[in-house]
């Protein structure tokens, strides 16, 4: 069994872990937030969204070219 003087250090250790380890979390979406505005901003960044949605019509696309042709029945 711990003494009183020694549970307070083991909580006071776990606290300041438990906060250290939000901080660095924190400081690192910072970080990398503003990484990413600067690079937006300064760079020629493609539309991400314009992108996927090109890559998918592709897909469709060769999705309906490889199809079997079907006779019209429904075969459930």
């Amino acid at each position: 069994m711990l003494s009183g003087n020694a549970q307070v250090v083991r909580f006071e250790k776990s606290i300041r872990s438990a906060l250290m380890g939000f901080l660095q979390s924190t400081f690192s979406l910072l970080v990398g937030t503003g990484c990413g505005i600067y690079i937006a901003q300064n760079y020629n960044v493609p539309n991400i969204k314009k992108v996927m949605r090109a890559l998918l019509g592709q897909a469709k696309e060769l999705e309906e070219s490889y199809k079997k042709p079907t006779n019209g029945k429904n075969k459930d």
